[in-house]
């Protein structure tokens, strides 16, 4: 985790994974999964996401909640 990265709320990091500078992860409206082995890149912004195992948040990316929807 980079010295300039924030990380609020409930937010999990995966073994060998990493949060790059100016990073933003924010698990406090919910939860913040990094799987194993992936990265956050410079910049980016994860909210109440769940990032796969070997993924990779491309720089300044805006990851927020999947709000997928049924459909009828």
């Amino acid at each position: 985790v980079a010295p300039s990265a924030n990380l609020i709320g409930a937010v999990t990091l995966g073994p060998s994974s990493s949060v790059w500078y100016a990073s933003l992860l924010r698990g406090d409206e919910a939860p913040v999964v990094v799987g194993e082995l992936s990265s956050v890149g410079d910049r980016a912004v994860v909210v109440g996401s769940t990032i796969g195992a070997g993924s990779h948040v491309g720089a300044g990316a805006i990851q927020q909640v999947d709000q997928r929807r049924e459909s009828r």
